[in-house]
């Protein structure tokens, strides 16, 4: 009786003291995202800060601009994952462009806040074309809404398949696009991948590594689960920036004290990328920038890590040498893996703002 006793009191101590570190991590969480809102908060009275739904596509989806002065360029970001909202793990990275930029973020179907408002959209709806849709339809409010005759389209990742589509086919929108990461062709990029882990995978002697890479062998992967490995072993074998932003302890924290967002949006996001990456894999599989063509007629920027082997910098190199436009770039960041964006900020913001904004400055007023 008395060893039931003292093994109640420990359970209860237990539960006592887990309810005690819930709560103050709670607290904490809470006084941080308090202060992360504080210092979000735009001052200037010249500026725009608003987040909101908008009808795009026939479906409501969320956005948010940001900037100190409406007059600004006004760049869209399109993020990757795809189907992670860029916002929630970037806002603070991203907040210096606010100075010289309007910065535009957006729940893409399928994809955090989006997805959580559609529940029950089918994956059928979710496919390159219509995301490309809503991507030409957003532009044409925010022209309508912050007066501009053209924008920049920044799309980073799996955002750039459909956003190289939009500078293509809707030059008249842009003042420029900048693809960060940009996807190029799946089935040459998995192969420089798995060349590359491959080759760490015997410079390093890491036995889990190369059984997992023999076992799934060289590309085409038969189905998400082969990509995954190959993926899994390229952050591991990827420069510290990126192992750093990309684990999964600092992308949850950052979550959890972005301004406005609650543990149920988090998990929005999670359950949005998993709806996303099945929806659209056989889509991205069989995409390919060069199907699109050599010729466009606006600015194409491209912002690359030099050591980016999920959207290997060789083949945008190659790419950027056959295409023709008015203006053609590739800026290379130093010691970076495919996230450099944002791992890399003080090398990546920059850029923006001495490559970028000269063209969205020139770019005139509706």
């Amino acid at each position: 009786m008395k060893l039931l006793r003292i093994f109640g009191w420990t359970v209860a101590g237990i539960a006592a003291l887990v309810v005690c570190f819930t709560t103050v991590m709670f607290g904490y969480r809470s006084h941080v995202q308090g202060q992360n809102e504080d210092l979000a908060k735009i001052q200037s009275p010249a500026g725009i800060q608003e987040a909101k739904y908008i009808r795009i596509g026939g479906i409501d989806q969320w956005v948010t601009i940001r900037g100190e002065n409406r007059k600004n360029p006004v760049l869209l970001f399109l993020h990757g994952g795809p189907g992670i909202p860029l916002y929630p793990v970037a806002y603070d990275i991203l907040q210096p462009l606010e100075k010289n930029f309007t910065i535009v973020q957006w729940d893409q179907r399928g994809a955090g806040r989006t997805f959580a408002r559609n529940r029950k959209m089918p994956k059928s709806a979710l496919t390159l074309k219509r995301l490309e849709a809503d991507t030409v339809e957003l532009i044409e409010i925010l022209r309508e809404e912050l007066g501009k005759d053209k924008i920049g389209l920044v799309a980073a990742s799996a955002g750039s398949g459909f956003g190289i589509r939009v500078a293509k086919h809707r030059p008249d929108l842009l003042y420029a696009y900048v693809g960060v990461g940009q996807l190029i062709g799946i089935d040459e990029a998995d192969e420089l991948l798995y060349g590359f882990v491959m080759r760490r995978a015997q410079e390093t002697e890491n036995q889990d590594a190369l059984q997992e890479l023999r076992a799934i062998g060289k590309p085409p992967f038969k189905d998400i689960a082969e990509s995954t490995v190959a993926r899994r072993w390229l952050t591991e074998f990827s420069p510290p920036s990126e192992k750093s932003f990309n684990s999964t302890w600092n992308l949850l924290s950052a979550m959890a004290v972005a301004p406005g967002y609650s543990i149920g949006d988090i998990r929005d996001i999670i359950s949005g990328s998993e709806f996303s990456l099945d929806a659209l894999y056989n889509d991205y599989r069989t995409t390919d920038a060069r199907k699109l063509g050599r010729d466009f007629e606006v600015p194409l920027i491209f912002i690359q890590g030099d050591q980016d082997y999920l959207t290997p910098t060789l083949l945008v190199e190659q790419y950027v040498g056959w295409v023709r436009a008015p203006y053609k770039r590739v800026l290379i960041l130093r010691n970076g893996g495919h996230s450099a964006s944002v791992a890399l900020p003080r090398q990546f913001i920059p850029m923006l703002e001495r490559v970028v904004h000269p063209l969205g400055a020139t770019s005139p007023q509706m």
